[in-house]
């Protein structure tokens, strides 16, 4: 995981519609790529850009970040080229990676949990 000690701001990979989400609502800022490995919240089964953000502390910030990812992939039509037409999301974070299937029933806190493993790197 990488912070910027001065603002002790996290920085995170997501997909670009919830990035866009994040900025507007104040809860993100954007960043130039990075070179350097950056923890990662993608969608398997729904094709899109992705695009780094600067977290800014706050504490609605993971329940934000995780009530964006829900509403875009309800929203998104799945990818024709998965055929269970399934949508997970992929929570990368050196050294483990996280799956979570997204169903009509899934809980906004099990994307909580995934998302706040993710940008503290607790995966265990």
């Amino acid at each position: 995981m990488e912070t910027n000690e001065t603002h002790d701001h996290l920085r995170l990979r997501v997909p670009t519609p919830v990035a866009e989400a994040l900025i507007n609502g104040g809860h993100a800022r954007p960043v130039p790529t990075l070179r350097s490995p950056v923890p990662q919240l993608l969608v398997d089964g729904v094709e899109a850009a992705a695009t780094t953000i600067t977290l800014l502390q706050g504490p609605k910030t993971v329940r934000a970040i995780a009530r964006q990812i829900l509403a875009w992939t309800s929203s998104t039509p799945v990818s024709d080229q998965t055929p269970t037409k399934k949508v997970v999301i992929v929570a990368k974070s050196t050294p483990d990676e996280l799956r979570l299937e997204i169903t009509t029933d899934t809980d906004i806190d099990a994307v909580v949990t995934l998302v706040d493993r993710t940008v503290t790197n607790r995966h265990r």
